[in-house]
């Protein structure tokens, strides 16, 4: 299976980029093919310009993002790796997803203005740590929130097939011990 890793973390030190390492490594013990893509260290522009704007209404990308369109063709199953800010996933990733996952790449829109997904062949996993607690994301309604506008209306949209939405909750209260059972965790899911 070819794998593209898709992470946005500004410090090589945080729990997101152990998710990152942990993912790979496990991948590649079962000698499956992994790419990464850290947003940061790519310095990847999450603004979407006017001209760019036009151009995906048109179904064409700048040949910046061409380059990652074709890592996204190029791989059987994309890893989402990001974590929960205010609510919602980084800037940068968002940004990311806008300019990326354009119309013509990864969706078209029908007569009826309904969607048509042109990634149908790719598998999905999200994996995003939250500072907060399962109680408290449930409470609030986040993980009904985050299944909705990521799940469904982001990768179900470009007819992608979600494998696992993976959140981690309360990851900055945890102990030590407990963030690297949760790494140990991930094994169940590929």
């Amino acid at each position: 299976m070819k794998n593209l890793i898709i992470f946005s973390h500004p410090h090589l030190y945080s729990y997101t980029f152990a998710i990152v390492n942990k993912v790979s490594n496990i991948l590649k013990e079962k000698n499956e093919e992994v790419k990464i893509v850290d947003l940061y260290m790519k310095n990847f522009n999450p603004v979407l310009s006017e001209k760019e704007l036009i151009l995906a209404n048109k179904g064409e990308s700048l040949p910046e993002i061409k380059i990652y369109q074709k890592k996204i063709v190029d791989s059987n199953r994309i890893i989402f790796v990001y974590p929960i800010w205010w609510s919602q996933m980084p800037a940068m990733m968002k940004g990311f997803i806008d300019r990326v996952f354009t119309k013509g790449f990864a969706y078209t829109i029908n007569d009826d203005g309904s969607p048509n997904g042109l990634l149908s062949d790719k598998k999905v996993v999200a994996i995003s740590p939250l500072g907060t607690s399962r109680e408290n994301a449930e409470k609030e309604g986040l993980d009904i929130s985050l299944k909705q506008t990521l799940v469904n209306s982001v990768y179900g949209f470009c007819g992608m097939k979600v494998e696992h939405h993976i959140m981690i909750y309360s990851v900055t209260s945890s102990s030590e011990f407990e963030r690297k059972n949760w790494l140990e965790c991930l094994k169940a899911y590929f």
